[in-house]
């Protein structure tokens, strides 16, 4: 095997290293998207709940403590950099929709870049079989 094809065969191993990357990458976003849908979902329930209803509040690792609502008109949310405000039900909700669009519109991009790996693999694998061809002649 000649030191082109080598080379090839590298970055065909580089190839899929990067698409395995970026597919972890998209199942750990695509897991934040649906994370937030919950939360809107929760927060569309909210409507009909009264002050001093009992909810269990999630706390992590599918555990959950009881609680109750004090005030079913406001949701505290993260806004980022450690930060949480205090908005209205519809407030909150239009920033999770802004949120969930962000994201999607990031995993369009690493839909694209993976797109562009995999042709560039794809060339890569052309070129190796075509030289491997040649040299079984």
């Amino acid at each position: 095997m000649d030191k082109d094809t080598q080379q090839k065969m590298a970055e065909l191993e580089t190839y899929k290293q990067q698409l395995e990357q970026l597919q972890q990458q998209k199942s750990q976003i695509t897991l934040n998207v649906q994370e937030l849908m919950s939360a809107k979902s929760t927060i569309e329930g909210m409507k009909s709940a009264k002050k001093g209803a009992e909810i269990i509040i999630p706390i992590g690792g599918g555990t959950f403590i009881k609680g109750s609502i004090e005030d079913p008109k406001t949701v505290i949310t993260s806004v980022g950099a450690d930060i949480a405000l205090t908005k209205d039900v519809e407030s909150a909700k239009k920033h999770l929709d802004g949120q969930i669009i962000s994201i999607e519109e990031g995993i369009k991009k690493l839909d694209g870049e993976m797109l562009k790996i995999e042709k560039q693999a794809q060339e890569a694998y052309m070129k190796i079989e075509t030289t491997l061809a040649k040299e079984r002649k």
